[in-house]
Formats: structure tokens, C-alpha cells, sequence
């Protein structure tokens, strides 16, 4: 995850440079601009208008992030705060207990927990890229938000091109945070009885299949509460279908981990 957001942060810069170089050498035609503005404000005007009306998926991926990708904003309300974690041969000895079988994390689960299936393992990684997909392009849409109706408003306001993108840069960083600590926010508020040290060592059934490096996500009831957390495997070449009964072993900001 932390690789993805930089390489998120990367593209949106470079786009930020090579919009900074075509203005060095066009600083007089304010046209060639408007366009970037116009599209920026027609798309995230949409997408958000989209959203809010519940025709978009609801998840957020921290994430932060907005997807919560902003995974750490699921749209299931479950803000999961810090990190916490704990040995997996600790989580397996707690599993075999809870279970009564004495066993091993990896012989509790049902033998389909290891996917054997090519397929299955496949379908699981294309969900997964759909799901980050959908989080990082809330990021964009949000900083599309500010950019776009600043730097469009400061070219109506007779700003020359440099000017106006030195306005609507910032405008658009700002308005992906405040997004990222609305829904931060909401999710805390909508969920605050659920808490991060809560999921630790609970029993999970996985919803979207997922390995070490390839996210999924699982349900957790916890009390009243029921909540879907992305979810990746703790130990390398672990993997896990849907269906299979796993437990919470760390969580972080983006996911829980699970064996």
C-alpha cells in the first residue's frame, strides 16, 4: 500500500512538472490551461455528484486515506486507528484453543484455506486491483475537486497561466486532506464502539479472496457490530478464499492482517 500511494503522489507531481514546463514555454496562452481546469472541474463534479447520490460504490481507502487503496477508509464505518499486532505462532496457539483442535493456524482453516485453485487466486487479484483502483481514484477526484474550480476561477479573474496553477495546486491538496479528514471523521463517528485493539485475535470469514501481496477483505462480528476490513494474509505465501474462516492477528491504519 505504501508503494501504491507513492506511486500515486509520483504521477500526480510529474503531471504537476510537465504542466509547470508547458507554462514556461506558452506563459502567454492562457487556452492552452483552460482546458486541464475545465476537465478537472466536469469530472470530480461529476464522480462526487455520483457518489453522493449512492451510485458509486461507498468505499473509502486510506484511505487515507480515501480508500481509505484510503484500504484504511472502508465505507463499512471501521476506523482502525494505530497499529497492533502480535506474533502469529501467539494468534495460531489462540486459534487452536479457541477452536478446541490444538491445531495450527493453517490446519484449522478448511483445507480450501490454502487456494489450490489458479482460478480462484486470480479472481482474487483482479478484485483486489479493482478495490485499490476505486480507493487511490477518490484521491484523485478530490484533488481534481480543488485544482480544477481554482485554477478555472483565477483564469476568469484575468490571472495569467503561472499564477492561476500556483493557486490551484495547493487548492487541490487541500481539498484531497480535508476530504481525507472528513471521512475519517465520519468513520469514527459512525462506528466509535468498534475499536482497533477489539479485532485483534477474532475470528474473520475472508469475503474477497487475498494473499501476502494481493488484498482482500474479511467479516468480523464483534458483538453488535459487524464490520469488513480489507484484509491481507501475515505470512508470505499464505493465501485464503472466500469463505475460509480466519483470525485477526495486527492492524494497521490500511488493513488488518490475518492467519
Amino acid at each position: 500500500m505504501k508503494r501504491t500511494r507513492f506511486i500515486l503522489w509520483s504521477y500526480m507531481s510529474l503531471v504537476a512538472a510537465i504542466l509547470m514546463v508547458s507554462l514556461v514555454l506558452y506563459l502567454r496562452d492562457a487556452t492552452l490551461l483552460l482546458p486541464f481546469f475545465v476537465g478537472a472541474t466536469i469530472f470530480s463534479v461529476g464522480v462526487v455528484a455520483l457518489d453522493t447520490l449512492g451510485i458509486l460504490d461507498q468505499d473509502h481507502q486510506g484511505h487515507g486515506e480515501i480508500g481509505s487503496a484510503d484500504a484504511g477508509h472502508s465505507g463499512d464505518g471501521n476506523s482502525l486507528g494505530h497499529a497492533h499486532e502480535i506474533p502469529v505462532d501467539s494468534a495460531a496457539s489462540h486459534v487452536g484453543h479457541g477452536e478446541g483442535a490444538g491445531e495450527d493456524v493453517d490446519h484449522q482453516a478448511s483445507p480450501g484455506t490454502h487456494l489450490g485453485d489458479h482460478a480462484d487466486l486470480a479472481s482474487s487479484r483482479g478484485g483486489s486491483t479493482i478495490l485499490s483502483a476505486l480507493a487511490y481514484l477518490r484521491m484523485v477526484v478530490y484533488f481534481c475537486l480543488g485544482f480544477g474550480p481554482a485554477g478555472w476561477l483565477a483564469l476568469a479573474f484575468g490571472a495569467d497561466p503561472l499564477t492561476s496553477l500556483l493557486v490551484a495546486l495547493p487548492v487541490g491538496v487541500i481539498a484531497l486532506f480535508m476530504a481525507q479528514a472528513l471521512f475519517r471523521f465520519q468513520h469514527s463517528d459512525t462506528d466509535s464502539s468498534l475499536h482497533s485493539h477489539e479485532l485483534l485475535l477474532l475470528p474473520a470469514t475472508v469475503t474477497i479472496p487475498l494473499t501476502h501481496t494481493t488484498m482482500g477483505r474479511v467479516r468480523v462480528q464483534a458483538g453488535m457490530n459487524v464490520t469488513e476490513p480489507y484484509a491481507l494474509a501475515a505470512e508470505e505465501g499464505a493465501a485464503f478464499g472466500k469463505g475460509d474462516v480466519v483470525r485477526i492477528v495486527q492492524v494497521t491504519d490500511e488493513c488488518v492482517y490475518v492467519a
